[in-house]
């Protein structure tokens, strides 16, 4: 940490004044949420400040001085006269480390409460205030959600750790490999096209990175429960599991959220790391580790071949800050996790009209009889709300209200009076097998791997059709039948 007097806000304003500039330079769109939540990649906890700033500029150029043609010393003059710029000074250079923070009465005054309701930003600060991080490999995350308070459920007795060799001990690597895994961590991006039409990224740790998250995993994170509506990525729970809780209902409803992994910010993470009773020190570190934040050259190289420079541009917000990569080890437990307040919510939310809910990753189902039948829009507009309060965006559309009198599908699986895959899925599946056994056919091909994949999805919900499959695919490869105990 350096100790240092405050910066003064003539350095701090030409800071913000060199940000806005390089957002005028490289065509960013100006509206003060997309700046505020920009400016996270080029100096921590700065959003709130950027956001009001954003604000005044915004109202100057309506009255027609358009502020993106002034150079930058005229932009850090007008910043510094901004209303909104000097009372945020002092809690941006505590939150990003650039001082050390002030010794304050444990209650602070009107004034600074204030300033603290109003300012997420500081507010963290205040929290983290006689916790600082001395390690300058692990940037704070700045907390923008009030800091869960640890509970029985969520925070059983886990390892301690009260600084980063602890982590390294428990990861069993030195400190100079912790390190350097998290100084030269790389995600490999691939691009993979939806059935919907949209693009799914893919972020694929480094070697290195991906054995200490796998570590972190097994011994941290599988030992804090997810809520018991949670079906994906969970022991002893599949999309099976998922399905069969919604079984002969009245009605079933499907909701899904868009992005749902790239949307948990490292801040989230971070604040689930310190509600499991890690210090601020350990926490950052944990979060560093499992979070990921993209250049926008990456992107354009990863999605360059299927999309369009505006598709490419859209990802950039999401992708250009810290984030809960798709594609790492740890990071169906943390989403799981830090969607817990979402689950809580949600099934209590069911559980007044009499309904069922489930949660697998992004799919969220709920399933009642008459009450919810005849109820369902404003159940639908409130669970909305709730998903949108704890920060997911509902994609509207995937929304499908079904009844009994229609195919209740959802994961690729029906659920009107039992759990089955849909019968012209299973007769293209049985006639592919049939196929595949007239000709030549040999073990060990990709063709038979492709079709014993299908044939194991098949036997989640049928194992006695998906044996005969089996039986029947080995057969015509003359390798050995194996049981589905032993392919599992």
């Amino acid at each position: 940490m350096i100790s240092a007097a405050a910066p003064s806000p003539e350095w701090l304003a030409a800071q913000l004044a060199a940000f806005f500039s390089h957002a005028v330079a490289h065509w960013y769109s100006l509206k003060p949420t997309t700046l505020a939540r920009r400016s996270s990649r080029h100096f921590t906890g700065a959003s709130g400040i950027v956001r009001h700033v954003a604000l005044d500029l915004q109202k100057c150029a309506e009255t027609g001085n358009d502020w993106t043609k002034w150079p930058t010393t005229v932009l850090t003059d007008f910043i510094l006269k901004s209303n909104a710029f000097v009372p945020l000074v002092d809690g941006f250079a505590v939150v990003t480390g650039e001082v050390e923070p002030s010794e304050h009465d444990d209650t602070p005054d009107a004034e600074m409460v204030a300033l603290l309701a109003e300012q997420p930003e500081a507010l963290a600060a205040w929290l983290e205030r006689d916790e600082a991080d001395d390690a300058p490999l692990y940037a704070p995350f700045v907390a923008t959600w009030p800091l869960p308070q640890p509970t029985q459920t969520t925070a059983p007795s886990l390892s301690g750790l009260n600084d980063v060799n602890d982590i390294a001990r428990l990861l069993d690597v030195s400190r100079e490999e912790f390190d350097d895994a998290l100084a030269r961590s790389r995600y490999r991006l691939r691009s993979v096209r939806k059935s919907s039409g949209g693009v799914r990224l893919i972020e694929i740790p480094s070697e290195a990175l991906r054995v200490l998250q796998r570590r972190l995993l097994h011994r941290v994170l599988d030992h804090v429960a997810a809520h018991d509506a949670a079906h994906g990525f969970v022991r002893a729970r599949s999309v099976r599991t998922h399905a069969a809780a919604h079984v002969g209902r009245e009605v079933v409803i499907r909701l899904d959220l868009k992005d749902f992994f790239p949307t948990i910010s490292g801040a989230r993470v971070f604040l689930l790391f310190r509600s499991l009773g890690y210090n601020v020190r350990v926490s950052n570190a944990l979060t560093t580790m499992c979070v990921a934040q993209q250049t926008r050259r990456s992107l354009r190289e990863a999605l360059c071949a299927i999309t369009s420079s505006d598709e490419r541009n859209a990802f950039l917000p999401r992708f250009g800050v810290p984030h809960l990569p798709q594609g790492a080890p740890t990071s169906p437990a943390l989403a799981n996790l830090c969607a817990r307040a979402l689950d809580v919510r949600l099934d209590a939310w069911a559980k007044t009209f009499g309904a069922t809910y489930t949660r697998y990753a992004d799919d969220l189902v709920f399933s009642g009889d008459e009450v919810l039948a005849k109820s369902w829009r404003p159940f639908i507009a409130t669970a909305r709300v709730i998903i949108a309060e704890e920060g997911w965006e509902l994609n509207l559309q995937k929304t499908r209200v079904m009844r009994k009198s229609v195919r209740q599908r959802f994961t690729g699986l029906v659920v009107n009076t039992r759990v089955n895959v849909p019968r012209d899925e299973y007769d293209a599946l049985k006639a592919s097998v049939h196929r595949f056994c007239k000709t030549a056919a040999t073990a060990g091909t990709e063709e038979l791997r492709v079709l014993l994949g299908r044939v194991a999805w098949l036997g989640q919900s049928n194992p006695a059709r998906a044996e005969k499959l089996r039986i029947k695919l080995f057969a015509a490869t003359n390798a050995p039948a194996q049981t589905s105990s032993q392919t599992e």
